[in-house]
């Protein structure tokens, strides 16, 4: 590139400037608005990079161990982005468990490590208009959030969804170990077609995901059955790409509704 770099500024009929490092280069990356880039690389090149391309990662935070001052109930807490496929650290922050909130953390470090535009997973705490919007509206992002009841109205709208309509897909896993039996049951819901309050305007539901646990301890045949719930702005085309986060993919069995 930098044999034929003043060629390549004529032909673009631009100033001739000095070409970047490598070492520079991820730093002018990260300038880059990538959602128009995906759209100029497919125009020219008729290349289009598709969901499955973006990366999953999980956000979380943990308190730290010793950091509880005597009398309080929370202490310094790291937050931090792991990278599903290589279960490595990408990036970590911290706050102050006395004085600030794990939410806004998170989503701050997402925008200063510029991964909104990648797929992300979190706990049903980050389920809020700001989190959502964070990647869907403003960098095209995809997240995989857990539904509870510090969602109130929309869980309840999401369980009556599921008692009025049939899934798009059904799988079913099954795994042995530790002492115990687990069957896991999953129900794949379009969702894109639902009223949803004025709040989540900004957030494009699209799917939802009914898991149901059946533990059995093999010791003394204790069983233990849980539902839980996960929404997301993927499409449901992309279903399979949505639950290979739960590690089970090589034994998913598709149930025939």
């Amino acid at each position: 590139m930098e044999n034929t770099h003043e060629e390549l500024c004529e032909l673009l009929n631009i100033d001739i400037e000095s070409v970047s490092s490598r070492s520079y280069l991820p730093c002018l990356l990260k300038k880059v608005a990538s959602k128009r880039f995906e759209e100029l690389v497919y125009k020219w090149f008729e290349i289009e990079l598709d969901e499955i391309e973006k990366k999953w990662f999980a956000g979380d935070g943990k308190e730290l161990r010793g950091s509880i001052e005597k009398g309080c109930t929370r202490g310094e807490v790291r937050v931090q982005l792991v990278a599903h496929k290589e279960k490595t650290v990408h990036s970590s922050a911290y706050y102050n468990g006395q004085k600030e909130s794990k939410k806004p953390c998170l989503q701050k470090l997402i925008l200063e490590q510029r991964v909104a535009n990648q797929k992300m997973t979190a706990d049903a705490l980050h389920l809020c208009p700001a989190m959502t919007t964070l990647t869907e509206e403003e960098e095209g992002g995809i997240f995989l959030i857990g539904l509870k009841e510090n969602q109130k109205e929309l869980l309840q709208d999401m369980k009556d969804h599921v008692a009025c309509f049939i899934p798009i897909q059904q799988y079913r896993s099954v795994d042995k170990g530790h002492g115990r039996l687990e069957q896991r049951f999953y129900e794949l819901y379009d969702v894109s077609g639902e009223y949803f309050e004025q709040r989540w305007n900004s957030t494009n539901f699209r799917s939802l995901i009914a898991v149901d646990r059946e533990r059995i301890d093999l010791k003394d045949n204790s069983l233990q059955v849980n539902r839980a719930y996960y929404i997301s702005n993927g499409k449901v085309e992309k279903a399979m790409n949505i639950l290979r986060l739960f590690g089970i993919i090589g034994r998913l069995k598709p149930i025939i509704i």
